[in-house]
């Protein structure tokens, strides 16, 4: 008995495989020779389609990797290379892969500017790292910033096999943010000397005004008395501006002390405040007791409240009664504040330019420095808020800002 195999791989659209071929002689006296094949075939189409799936897929992830702008990384936890593409072997100034994948990260001159032992406790800790900021060393000794994400891979015991990375060029991005830092730093150093310079005037306009009400009032007729008292008006306004200027200059620059604050007791100062500075005898003002305390910058709490507050009492109608109500609500991520008012309101067009600096409306008139609204903005989101009116022309004001409870603890 003799036995034979052989294979074939394809048969038209059907692939078939021979799994065993064997050819049985059977030789008997005084008969004939008589040869047997026995074949067994096993359809391994799918298997095949998902081989050539699979080979298209490495093919595209590999063509991804090349033509990648952003630089991808494999390193064993040590920081050996495994793997880096050509936008990342470019970005640290090497000529080739082989010369790249001969170094070692922190060993070989590419050093982060973070410990290496900061990023292996986080990736450990956490099995990924994300966004990490730092400054690398090229080749020829320049200095880049890049922005670096990564993951660990495991096996099946949960040891770190190796680093699989992304890395960002974010050199020309940290570039123009110090520019605009310094461009900053210089309008805040300009802004400081401009109120200085331009308050001192003011108040001395201010003091010579008084001066004349006190001891010449009975000399001057009606007209320049009136005069008079607009100047003083005028110079407060400026001096008022000035200051407002200063304190945006000043809001998200320089971190606000945060103490535990009660919004009620706020809330009371604010209302004391205005009702020096405005009619507001008929005024009906409504204010809950329910209100949470918070861990916040008081005077920005304050300048938050006025302002909105202010708002609501120059842009009252005159011809009803106006009534101011504050309140809130909340849910697990945020308290959210409001001021409402019955006023004249605000056509939904400008609901977003009322936030901007000096910004009025052209058919309204009011005084004030055009900066209120803009001051709240810019506190509310240097805490991590949102700031938005509800309003409509004719029908009353509601002004809402959030201050989101991780910041507030």
């Amino acid at each position: 008995m003799k036995t034979g195999e052989k294979k074939f791989d394809e048969f038209e659209e059907l692939v078939l495989e021979l799994d065993m071929a064997r050819i049985l002689f059977a030789e008997e006296e005084e008969e004939e020779e008589e040869a047997r094949i026995v074949v067994s075939i096993k359809d391994i189409t799918e298997r095949k389609r998902a081989e050539e799936a699979l080979r298209e897929s490495e093919e595209r992830f590999r063509t991804l990797c090349e033509n990648s702008p952003v630089g991808l990384y494999r390193t064993t936890p040590d920081g050996r290379i495994h793997l880096a593409n050509p936008a990342l072997v470019r970005m640290l100034g090497c000529s080739s892969f082989d010369d790249f994948s001969t170094r070692n990260l922190e060993k070989n001159g590419f050093e982060p500017s973070y410990p290496r032992a900061q990023f292996v406790e986080i990736i450990e800790k956490d099995g990924e790292v994300k966004g990490l900021e730092s400054a690398w060393k090229r080749r020829d000794g320049t200095i880049i910033f890049v922005r670096e994400s990564a993951r660990a891979i495991r096996d099946s015991q949960a040891k770190i096999l190796y680093y699989d990375g992304t890395v960002e060029d974010i050199t020309e991005r940290k570039q123009a943010e110090e520019e605009i830092r310094k461009k900053n730093a210089e309008l805040e150093t300009f802004v400081y000397m401009a109120s200085h310079d331009l308050k001192n005037p003011a108040i001395s306009i201010q003091g010579f005004c008084s001066l004349l009400m006190k001891n010449h009032k009975e000399d001057l007729n009606e007209k320049a008395l009136f005069y008079i008292q607009r100047m003083q008006a005028n110079a407060s306004l400026m001096i008022n501006l000035l200051e407002d200027l200063v304190d945006v200059a000043r809001i998200g620059r320089i971190e606000d002390k945060k103490t535990e604050i009660s919004v009620q007791a706020v809330i009371e100062s604010v209302w004391a405040g205005a009702s020096m500075s405005f009619a507001t005898q008929n005024v009906e003002f409504v204010s809950p007791e329910n209100l949470p305390k918070l861990f916040y910058s008081e005077k920005r709490l304050y300048q938050i409240f006025y302002n909105l507050l202010s708002n609501a009492l120059k842009f009252r109608d005159e011809e009803r009664k106006t009534k101011v109500e504050i309140g809130h609500r909340e849910d697990k991520d945020n308290y959210t504040f409001f001021v409402r008012d019955n006023g004249i309101g605000i056509e939904q067009k400008y609901h977003n330019k009322i936030f901007e600096s000096f910004s009025r409306l052209k058919d309204i008139r009011s005084e004030g420095t055009g900066i209120g609204l803009a001051i709240v903005k810019k506190i509310v989101e240097a805490n991590q808020g949102k700031v938005w009116v509800e309003s409509q022309k004719g029908a009353g004001s509601t002004f809402y800002f959030t201050i989101p409870k991780n910041v507030t603890s």
